[in-house]
């Protein structure tokens, strides 16, 4: 498969910072410029990760993409679990689910450095 990128507007995705196109062995990550100027650069990467998540994990399941999301960027920074699903937060998922992903994260954020992600789905 090739994975490649492109900068969208706007337009093209909405609110949605970014989506996946596949067209056969070809899949192209989009990336909505406009949303993702309000991003962190952390926020940046985790939304880019977490479309990563979908191609490679061959899935549209978000709480599959968010996994590899976090589970790839878990210990890359201090409180990278927090600071991932912060960005959660500005995508809209259900809102108890975040407030859980939440909790656990601040746990293992405080107890135990780099956690690997089965500690928190």
């Amino acid at each position: 498969m090739t994975i490649g990128c492109e900068i969208v507007g706007r337009e093209a995705l909405q609110s949605c910072p970014a989506a996946v196109r596949l067209f056969g062995d070809r899949a192209t990550l989009l990336l909505n410029a406009t949303v993702l100027r309000r991003y962190t650069p952390y926020e940046r990467r985790f939304v880019v990760a977490h479309e990563m998540g979908h191609l490679l994990m061959k899935t549209a399941d978000e709480r599959v993409a968010d996994a590899f999301a976090l589970g790839l960027l878990a210990g890359t920074e201090r409180d990278s679990l927090r600071a991932s699903l912060r960005t959660l937060e500005k995508v809209d998922i259900p809102p108890a689910r975040l407030q859980r992903l939440l909790h656990l994260a601040i746990v293992i954020d405080n107890s135990i450095p780099n956690a690997p992600i089965d500690y928190i789905i």
